[in-house]
């Protein structure tokens, strides 16, 4: 049976809690849950959470927020310092899609918020991908959105690659 109500993550790293590997690929995928209200997240780090890679080992973390008829339903959200995903030296991908209904917002794909990072070591690319929800009437729907002190998006010594797009339908309420 579907969840109800807000805060149905897919999944939930926190409090120093950590999922890596010691020299191999790493790959994490969650969609948010509930029907109904909001902050029903794909993915979501905090408070020091990590999801990491060691040695050459690539990260790859996809997040689908829940299509629940609140806001904040993010695709990928890292928040607080040390929450983090990041490889020793391999390549880090982080994709999300917001979700939401109606007319609400803040339905972010990746959300990178208070301090957390995205990082890839040694040689490393990284490439973070975000749509924000799909709505009508409006909002801010980001499809990456980077706030707050040492919110970080980089790579040690690779490239690094962010596109974002929203898909927002307006009518005459948009005005």
């Amino acid at each position: 049976a579907a969840t109800t109500g807000a805060t149905n993550y897919g999944v939930y790293v926190t409090a120093s809690a950590t999922i890596t590997s010691a020299a191999g690929n790493v790959s994490v995928t969650g969609t948010g849950g509930g029907t109904a209200a909001g902050t029903n997240h794909g993915v979501y780090l905090s408070s020091s959470g990590i999801i990491t890679a060691g040695g050459s080992g690539t990260v790859t973390v996809v997040g689908q927020g829940s299509a629940a008829t609140g806001n904040n339903n993010w695709g990928v959200h890292t928040s607080g310092v040390d929450a983090k995903i990041t490889s020793s030296g391999g390549n880090v991908s982080v994709a999300g899609t917001g979700g939401g209904s109606g007319t609400r917002s803040s339905n972010y794909g990746v959300h990178v918020l208070s301090g957390s990072e995205i990082i890839a070591g040694g040689s490393g690319n990284v490439t973070v991908t975000g749509q924000g929800g799909t709505v009508t009437g409006g909002g801010t729907n980001y499809g990456v959105y980077l706030i707050g002190t040492a919110s970080i998006v980089t790579s040690s010594g690779g490239n690094v690659s962010v596109t974002s797009w929203s898909v927002t339908s307006c009518n005459s309420s948009c005005m």
